[in-house]
């Protein structure tokens, strides 16, 4: 749950017409979890997109341990869909409502949005 959690707050519609090559390319980075509607306060995201379709996410809850899990990822259109670190081939999917050079606002299913900025 917490990854799937940390995968919208990451998580990942698009404004704009950029293809989704073009997405995949901007999202190519390191991204720090800034805003969320389900983490608790103070959770620590940072998500790293390789151009490989890999990811891996670290989370610290509470000042805690972290935590990194291993993903893969893939954009269509202007959906960003990563897999579940239990279930490796099953995915949870997005829509990325924007994404620049320095910022990532995805929306999940469920209507929550999270925002990233991009650290690297």
């Amino acid at each position: 749950m917490l990854r799937t959690i940390a995968l919208f707050a990451v998580a990942f519609c698009v404004n704009g017409t950029a293809s989704a090559e073009d997405y995949s390319a901007k999202l190519v980075g390191t991204w720090k979890l800034t805003k969320s509607e389900k983490l608790p306060a103070g959770a620590v995201t940072t998500w790293i997109f390789n151009k490989e379709g890999t990811a891996s996410t670290t989370l610290v809850l509470n000042g805690g341990k972290e935590q990194v899990f291993a993903h893969k990822w893939n954009v269509k259109g202007d959906k960003l869909s990563i897999s579940k670190q239990a279930a490796p081939e099953t995915y949870d999917t997005g829509i990325i409502m924007k994404l620049t050079v320095t910022t990532l606002i995805v929306k999940d299913a469920a209507g929550n949005e999270e925002t990233f900025t991009r650290l690297k």
